[in-house]
Formats: structure tokens, C-alpha cells, sequence
């Protein structure tokens, strides 16, 4: 169950709600954007941190995390949140 679907007397529903007439529809969510290394060498996390800073500078994108490495260094994932509307 999704808090909007709770009533608006709970607790989490009215919190979920102020959050969102704070800072705007979507802030609840964040994007997940995987990128996958043929192989990890030395230059992958650079080249992972410039995928960061590129995703950074699209249109509507508030924050993205740093590139964060799976546990066999070939997939890191980003995370992203918008811009507040």
C-alpha cells in the first residue's frame, strides 16, 4: 500500500503530504540508473563518476549520488532525484 493510498488521517499519509507540498511531486521517489564495466580496471570508477556528473547536468535533475560499485565492481548504480516543480 502506497501512503497515498492511506486515508489522510494517518499518520504517514499527512506526512507524506506535507513532504510533497514542500518540495513537489516525485521527492518521494528516486530514479535507480544502473551502468555496467565490460571490466573493472583502474579508470571504470572515473568513468562511472563523469556518467554521475553528465546524469547531474540533465534537465530536471536535482542530485545524483556517486556511482556506487556491486560487489563484483561491473555494475555501479546512481541514484537521482528531480528537480522541485
Amino acid at each position: 500500500m502506497t501512503h497515498t493510498t492511506k486515508s489522510t488521517e494517518t499518520t504517514e499519509r499527512r506526512a507524506y503530504d506535507l513532504l510533497t507540498e514542500a518540495y513537489g511531486e516525485g521527492f518521494h521517489v528516486s530514479l535507480v540508473v544502473v551502468a555496467k564495466s565490460e571490466e573493472a580496471t583502474a579508470e571504470t570508477q572515473n568513468a562511472m563518476n563523469t556518467i554521475a556528473k553528465e546524469l547531474g547536468n540533465l534537465s530536471g535533475v536535482k542530485s545524483v549520488t556517486p556511482a556506487i560499485p556491486g560487489f563484483r565492481k561491473d555494475l555501479y548504480d546512481f541514484r537521482h532525484t528531480k528537480n522541485r516543480t
